[in-house]
């Protein structure tokens, strides 16, 4: 079998051909637009690229012509020689690449390339989290303007009411600088529903978003979100695998025969752990509904305190959540 390793780039992109036996068969760079004519010509190998904003596209053009793909990510490329000895170039990454897949063979570390279905909610997700972000980023500036004043932090109340409030309290006395950021905040508010709008749309059309929804806390938001994130849940040999995944798995500091347990790894999928805590805050704090899972929490909470407990509900939530998916069953209510 050949292996073809693909250094990708925005514009263009670097190839290294290499046979069964490791020697160099073809190094070229092409435009990145025309890999798929260049894949629909080769003979199906293996596709070695690496983990990037175009690795997707590129591994369904190589799928859809036969060869089969590995996308290797970002954080382990330096363990397979690329940038070795600080010397990075295309063409070397390229080989690099293409050699360690004649190497390691199926033991090549890869990722998991999202179905269709998944990076379009993906996307949807990412937008609305972007757009949340910098009207975060607007509303601290403005509450920074008001502490100057000595006007205190402003307003407490929800950022879609909080340009409103900030007006009444200054009245025609705010500067250019806050009527700017007043302006943004309110058409990011604007942009932001009609994104939440749609995601609400969609999960309503999709079924297992749906089945999601019925554990308490678990909005479209949450939903799909994980459903993006998780795509298939079969990839995860257990819950505790998926835990890790999520980055919500105990840490541990564990030297000279001494067990030490730490907080959450907190690595890997930032964003839907970030949405499974405020589900299980949402769970916690509604606990007169008796869920299984929040009396769970309230007993850890006496023990251990409400952040452990959170992080231990929100643990629970993706688990239980992943076993939905994968057995499809249903939450029961």
């Amino acid at each position: 079998m050949e292996h073809t390793g693909i250094d990708l780039g925005s514009s263009r992109s670097s190839i290294c051909v290499v046979n069964g036996e490791g020697a160099i068969l073809l190094e070229r760079t092409l435009h990145t637009k025309e890999l798929g004519l260049f894949l629909a010509k080769r003979t199906p190998s293996r596709i070695v690229i690496e983990s990037c904003a175009e690795s997707r596209k590129v591994a369904q053009m190589a799928l859809a012509h036969g060869h089969e793909v590995k996308v290797v990510p970002t954080s382990l490329v330096r363990s397979l020689g690329v940038g070795a000895r600080n010397i990075k170039t295309d063409k070397r990454d390229a080989r690099n690449l293409a050699n360690a897949s004649f190497r390691l063979g199926d033991e090549l570390p890869q990722i998991h390339v999202r179905s269709d279905e998944a990076a379009s909610i993906q996307d949807l997700v990412r937008a609305r989290a972007s757009l949340v972000s910098q009207r975060t980023a607007a509303i601290n500036f403005v509450r920074a303007q008001l502490r100057k004043a000595l006007l205190g932090r402003g307003p407490r109340c929800t950022s879609k009411l909080f340009g409103v409030r900030v007006r009444n309290l200054l009245g025609e006395d705010s500067g250019l600088q806050l009527n700017a950021h007043l302006k943004v905040i309110d058409t990011l508010n604007e942009q932001i529903d009609d994104l939440e709008k749609r995601m609400k749309e969609t999960a309503k059309k999709t079924e297992r978003a749906i089945a999601l929804q019925k554990i308490t806390g678990v909005g479209p938001i949450v939903a799909l979100a994980f459903l993006a994130t998780i795509d298939d849940p079969k990839r995860f040999a257990s819950g505790s695998h998926l835990a890790s995944y999520v980055g919500l798995s105990p840490g541990e500091s564990t030297t000279g025969g001494k067990i030490r347990r730490t907080g959450v790894i907190a690595a890997g999928q930032k964003q839907l752990r970030g949405l499974l805590v405020q589900a299980a805050h949402v769970m916690l704090n509604g606990r007169k509904t008796r869920e299984p899972m929040a009396q769970w929490a309230v007993e850890i909470e006496c023990r251990r305190g409400r952040k452990v407990a959170v992080c231990a509900l929100a643990r629970r939530l993706a688990i239980v959540m992943w076993a939905m998916l994968r057995d499809g069953t249903r939450y029961p209510r």
